[in-house]
């Protein structure tokens, strides 16, 4: 992981990952999505890899911010989020597909 990794990161003129610091299973795997998080923002993969991870309780709850208002200085609040695991981690069986296979919607919807 640690040569793929330095691979990307020489490409992009970065220096190689720090294996004094990135020593454990946890934190290479800290570096990695925070990797993947830099190397492919707005391609629209984030949103996979939360899931695939199981990181979105800790990432898809709380406040999310916009601008600053010039006027006040404070930043302007764009939305609540409020992520539920036991319905957000599966999709909607489209109601077609249950009457066609005989099959039970995911919980939750």
């Amino acid at each position: 992981v640690i040569k793929c990794l330095n691979d990307i990161r020489e490409r992009a003129g970065m220096p190689d990952v720090d294996v004094a610091v990135y020593n454990t299973q946890e934190k290479l795997r800290e570096l990695y999505q925070r990797e993947c998080r830099v190397e492919l923002a707005l391609e629209g993969w984030r949103w996979y890899d939360i899931r695939r991870w199981n990181i979105a309780s800790q990432v898809m709850n709380g406040v999310v911010y916009g601008a600053t208002n010039p006027a006040t200085g404070q930043r302007v609040v764009v939305q609540t989020r409020k992520f539920d695991p036991q319905r957000d981690n599966l999709w909607p069986i489209p109601q077609n597909e249950i009457h066609t296979s005989n099959i039970e919607q995911n919980p939750g919807w």
